[in-house]
């Protein structure tokens, strides 16, 4: 989804309160309502806790999945796999990528005050061109993501400082081998 249709699906959603749909779930007669924090972030997350809830939730408690806090996120990618193949689960691999980025907000929020500023940083600045979703689905290396961070930074689109800068690569390198698990 591109920038501007980002910030019309936003705004509508702000319009109405947080529930439409910023993506079309497979089933909209079960929305959940949208936190409040969730609403002034990318929109991915907004359906990534949509589709958490319709898709996890209708078979686990929360209690249950607060007790798989301590997975990384490797292993979370890993168990949203395994749940999605069951019969019954009919969990599609869009929702998959958008549950994985929603899990990875909730691991990020209990992170010290260093960790949650470079996610958000992140968050923001990323987002600001090309949505965070690209992050989560391209394969990058942990050795290629100080030069894909730099590119990013010296392009005009979203104004990035050097300290913006480290605080995204800093969540990136943290990101990148947990997620992809590649060196």
């Amino acid at each position: 989804m591109t920038r501007p249709l980002r910030l019309a699906a936003a705004l509508i959603a702000g319009l109405l309160g947080g529930t439409a749909l910023l993506l079309a779930p497979t089933r909209a007669a079960q929305v959940e309502p949208l936190p409040e924090e969730l609403r002034r972030l990318p929109s991915e997350l907004g359906y990534g806790y949509r589709a958490f809830h319709r898709q996890c939730v209708k078979c686990h408690t929360m209690d249950r999945v607060n007790e798989q806090d301590d997975l990384t996120l490797r292993q979370w990618r890993d168990l949203i796999g395994k749940m999605a193949s069951k019969d019954d689960a009919q969990i599609p691999p869009r929702d998959q990528r958008y549950i994985l980025m929603y899990v990875e907000h909730r691991r990020n929020a209990r992170l010290d005050a260093e960790g949650k500023q470079q996610y958000l940083t992140f968050l923001d600045r990323c987002d600001g061109c090309h949505g965070i979703g690209l992050v989560y689905e391209r394969r990058v290396p942990r050795a290629e993501w100080p030069e894909t961070v730099s590119r990013m930074a010296r392009k005009g689109g979203v104004k990035i400082t050097p300290t913006d800068e480290a605080s995204i690569l800093a969540y990136t390198l943290r990101m990148a081998e947990d997620l992809f698990g590649l060196e």
